[in-house]
């Protein structure tokens, strides 16, 4: 699947020839499509598990007294 900044450049291309449009990109010169989307793709699983257990963690700690009211000295109730 393209992107669509490829689209663009390739609707700009086929209606202007200069040079400056049909250079490639420093991504697509070096990686194929799949492989790029294949990096991403455990990029993704490996951020969720680190999402998921740093969620765990936070929740089993317990609440640290952040939104407990503060006692002041002139409170007369």
């Amino acid at each position: 699947m393209a992107s669509p900044v490829s689209r663009f450049v390739a609707v700009v291309a086929k209606k202007n020839k200069s040079p400056l449009i049909r250079r490639r990109f420093a991504s697509s010169a070096r990686h194929d499509d799949a492989e790029e989307a294949a990096k991403w793709e455990k990029i993704t699983y490996l951020g969720i598990g680190v999402c998921t257990l740093l969620a765990a963690y936070n929740l089993s700690t317990g609440p640290d007294g952040f939104f407990e009211k503060k006692k002041h000295s002139d409170d007369h109730h």
